[in-house]
């Protein structure tokens, strides 16, 4: 219990560090991150973590009747750690945007560590990921595919108020995320732990 808690913590400071990159370089992630991402672009006034935690919210009913109390429990957690580590980054630091390429590899490679510690460990970061293990347990569609596509379809409703060249580095970020929790994480494999940690 205690190594899985020390995993999780892990995974959240991983991806929350991944996502403050990714906002330093002005791109935007898929999934509720991404939609947290664009509406804080458009009322400033309210932090990320707060948006990241607003969307996160109707999904949490999702999680508890079909995935366990545990479940969701665990992603209610790293939901609000990531939340406040990304919003203390914002408050405490700054980061002069890096280059294109920079910002797509290493937040790419930090967000899809992160939710790969969360996933094997009975947890995630609710929203589309959690859309994702149910259509997996439903349907048998690959818990990454699924995450995938549902970030393919959060760039292109960016380009409503986003560069297009912004919109481009992002979908790359988000090939990158998908191929490498495609990579770490089998089907079979992220069942049987999602279902016993559950």
């Amino acid at each position: 219990m205690l190594k899985q808690i020390i995993l999780m913590v892990e995974g959240c400071f991983l991806a929350a560090l991944g996502i403050w990159i990714l906002k330093s370089g002005g791109l935007l992630a898929g999934g509720t991150t991404g939609l947290a991402i664009l509406i804080t672009s458009v009322t400033p006034s309210m932090s990320f973590g707060l948006w990241f935690s607003l969307i996160n919210a109707p999904f949490y009913l999702l999680g508890l009747v079909f995935l366990g109390g545990k479940f969701l429990l665990r992603t209610f957690f790293c939901v609000l750690l990531v939340s406040v580590t990304v919003d203390v980054l914002d408050w405490q630091l700054y980061l002069q945007p890096p280059p294109p390429w920079m910002t797509i590899v290493l937040s790419g490679c930090l967000i899809a560590f992160g939710m790969t510690l969360l996933l094997r460990n009975g947890a995630s970061l609710g929203g589309i990921n959690i859309m994702a293990l149910y259509l997996h347990h439903r349907t048998g569609i690959a818990t990454a595919q699924a995450i995938l596509a549902a970030d393919i379809m959060i760039m292109v409703l960016s380009l409503v108020s986003y560069p297009i060249i912004a919109v481009a580095y992002s979908a790359m970020t988000v090939i990158l995320i998908g191929l490498l929790l495609g990579y770490h994480l089998t089907p079979n494999l992220l069942s049987r732990k999602t279902v016993s940690n559950a």
